[in-house]
């Protein structure tokens, strides 16, 4: 749970249900992945999308029903499969995420290095204070 240690109160840690095996890209994912957010039949609409503050997420921990990440050697020759994803998100797409819970699929988009990892999120950032801005404006 060393991910957990470095919040600054800037970003939040959500864990989201992988309800079933290709919910979550067949246990595959693991922590680092940059992740889409796929919501069908978003917030009732009827159409399946990959909401805009939610299209570069970083993954920052896989874990079993035990309560095990599922990431680890150990837990892969037991074959037990993930069933949450905690995600690294702003306070507004916890709010959508939240919304969300149980009506997901998550798309791998990324998988590398920290240094390419960070141009997606900062990428993701950009989207989301275009968003804030948009509808601060709408308010006034």
């Amino acid at each position: 749970n060393q991910y957990l240690y470095h919040l600054n109160g800037e970003k939040q840690a959500i864990s989201i249900t992988i309800s079933s095996f290709a919910e979550g890209l067949s246990g595959k994912l693991k922590s680092g992945d940059i992740v889409s957010v796929i919501a069908p039949d978003y917030l009732g609409s009827g159409e399946t999308v990959i909401p805009a503050e939610l299209k570069y997420v970083e993954v920052i921990a896989v874990t079993a029903k035990s309560g095990n990440d599922a990431n680890t050697q150990e837990l892969e020759e037991e074959k037990e499969l993930p069933s949450t994803v905690t995600l690294l998100v702003r306070p507004e797409q916890s709010k959508l995420l939240a919304r969300l819970e149980g009506e997901i699929h998550l798309s791998l988009v990324y998988r590398g290095d920290r240094e390419n990892a960070a141009k997606f999120v900062e990428a993701q950032d950009l989207v989301l204070e275009d968003l804030q801005q948009e509808n601060g404006e709408e308010e006034s």
